[in-house]
């Protein structure tokens, strides 16, 4: 797959803050991706950076990116590591890094005309991937857990899945 070109916006998240959207356009498709903020973080997760420090070390990391040919998505993670090989991504940013990793996933199962989940499976048949449901969040030095997740697994269909959750 062939950048041709790899841009960077902040956009609003839905409690209004500030994060970033990365677009990958290359010969056949455009597609975007953006970062999620963590309102907790813990010691474990990736350096975030705010989004104008983000659009900041985006323009340096763009250069390894535009007009470049990459083979399949862990090339383009091998580079993004070869950037930064902090653990953390303490020097692009974790949100920077995310960003480009998914917008160019998302781009690589555009060219195959796929889903995401579908480039993923790398299989002719594959199901729908089933919802999470996020029903407590930790709480600062009451838990030893971040979130309590509730996965349907007896659910025949997604909405089924979606209407036993809601429940």
């Amino acid at each position: 797959m062939k950048v041709n070109s790899l841009n960077i916006r902040k956009i609003f998240t839905t409690n209004s803050l500030q994060t970033i959207e990365v677009t990958v356009e290359t010969d056949n498709v455009k597609t975007s991706a953006s970062v999620p903020i963590g309102t907790s973080r813990s010691k474990y997760e990736v350096n975030y950076l705010p989004a104008d420090e983000a659009i900041q070390k985006f323009n340096f990391v763009r250069r390894y990116f535009s007009r470049n040919d990459f083979a399949d998505q862990q090339e383009v993670d091998k580079v993004l590591r070869t950037i930064d090989p902090t653990p953390e991504f303490k020097n692009i940013g974790g949100n920077v890094a995310l960003a480009i990793s998914s917008a160019c996933l998302k781009a690589f199962a555009a060219e195959q005309e796929k889903e995401v989940f579908e480039f993923l499976a790398k299989k002719d048949k594959v199901n729908l991937p089933k919802p999470l449901c996020n029903v407590v969040g930790g709480w600062k030095k009451q838990s030893d857990f971040q979130e309590y997740l509730l996965l349907p697994v007896h659910q025949k269909s997604f909405f089924e899945s979606i209407e036993k959750i809601s429940n």
